[in-house]
């Protein structure tokens, strides 16, 4: 039997925690809760490209070390990440990009991302507009 690693149970219990949030009990109270949520959601699409940063380098390295071609190193990953993330491959795609770009290029808009300011579709247009 493998044991979980520590951050993948402390990821669950983080879910678990928004699980169990009991109702607000105002409206400022359910308003102050939406915007912290998509806050959240922003931290946790710069996370999300920050580890899909860190499977690439992983996958790069082994297939290298495997004697894969360089032209064929990191083939398919797009179409893993977006399995990942419950969407297409095409989707995982423009994540993959999304990642390559915050990592290498854009260190404010990745900055700005994983502090909840801007959120992951203003971070693609980013991209889109300027690599």
């Amino acid at each position: 039997m493998t044991q979980t690693p520590a951050v993948l149970t402390d990821l669950a219990g983080i879910r678990e925690v928004l699980e169990s949030l009991a109702s607000t009990a105002s409206e400022a109270e359910s308003i102050d809760r939406i915007r912290q949520l998509e806050e959240l959601k922003a931290a946790c699409s710069a996370l999300q490209a920050e580890e899909t940063m860190v499977l690439q380098k992983r996958r790069v390295q082994a297939e290298a070390a495997r004697g894969v071609p360089k032209a064929r190193r990191g083939k398919g990953l797009a179409a893993e990440v977006g399995l990942a993330r419950q969407a297409s491959p095409n989707r995982g795609s423009q994540h993959l990009r999304l990642a390559e770009a915050l990592a290498a290029d854009l260190p404010h808009t990745r900055a700005a991302l994983r502090q909840g300011r801007i959120r992951e579709e203003h971070a693609q247009t980013v991209v889109k507009e300027s690599v």
